[in-house]
């Protein structure tokens, strides 16, 4: 009996010891896909294109006055952070690979660009209205857009990213992709929201010292929506229509990138795939 129950315990054993070997994967106790998850901290600019048009009616005679704004403008300070993970595709050597990586990132802009805000009419002698008169925000900032996005990108790694090897110390990454958002901006003439798609590139380099330590900096570029006429969420007050946008032409970010649990990446590869 005893005999029995030992040959059954070394049988287990060496099941459970041959189940891990082969589904655990290359590296120790971690699944990939938690190998390949990183979260960042960045540094983020932006560039965009506001216009705003305010008509404004005077009740008693009738007549109606027109302001228009076009102008370029820059953020005066931006911030964001994001999470995500890339997915093997192909092996394209020993120490590359090609990637699909995922994100969601989060970034907020404060912006400087003048809002017109209505101060009242201007009447000559006679008090016959004229015009009108707009005052400018007095403080540091006159508008804040928030950015939520999911960019997806094909990406080239080479090193220890395309390995998982603690042996690896350097890795790096050159991408391009598409960058989806869903952004809202609130400033102090209007507030909105807008939806876009913009191509993007990002490049990164890091090094493992007992984690992975990265720099990203990315790029992205064309037509991008932080608010639109079409989306406003404030109406027009009684004898005063008003229609603006902030159009983003670029965003660049420069990011700290950290791989939790890079320390578990295996510590030889010459007997497993990436996968």
């Amino acid at each position: 009996m005893k005999f029995n129950i030992l040959k059954k315990a070394i049988a287990g054993t060496l099941l459970l010891a041959s189940f891990t070997e082969v589904h655990a994967g290359p590296g120790y106790g971690l699944p990939n896909f938690l190998k390949r998850w990183e979260i960042g901290y960045s540094y983020s600019i932006a560039s965009a294109t506001y216009k705003s048009n305010e008509t404004v009616k005077d009740a008693a005679s009738g007549k109606s006055f027109s302001r228009e704004i076009n102008q370029n403008v820059n953020s005066k300070f931006g911030y964001g952070g994001f999470a995500g993970t890339y997915i093997p595709v192909k092996r394209l050597g020993g120490q590359s690979l090609l990637a699909i990586g995922i994100d969601y990132e989060y970034n907020a802009f404060l912006w400087d660009y003048k809002v017109p805000e209505f101060s009242g009419f201007t009447t000559d002698e006679n008090g016959t209205v004229n015009g009108v008169t707009y005052s400018d925000p007095i403080f540091g900032f006159s508008a804040m857009s928030v950015q939520m996005a999911l960019p997806v990108s094909v990406d080239f790694k080479f090193g220890g990213e395309a390995t998982l090897e603690k042996g690896s110390r350097w890795t790096g990454t050159f991408g391009a992709g598409v960058h989806p958002s869903l952004n809202m901006t609130v400033d102090y003439g209007n507030a909105g929201f807008g939806t876009g798609i913009a191509p993007f590139l990002k490049a990164e380099v890091g090094y493992k010292a007992g984690i992975v330590f990265k720099l990203r900096a990315q790029y992205s570029f064309g037509k991008i929506p932080f608010y639109t006429n079409a989306n406003s969420l404030f109406g027009n007050i009684s004898g005063l229509e008003s229609k603006s946008e902030l159009i983003g032409k670029n965003t660049f970010s420069l990011s700290l990138v950290l791989m939790p649990f890079s320390f578990n990446w295996k510590e030889y590869g010459w007997w497993g795939e990436h996968h």
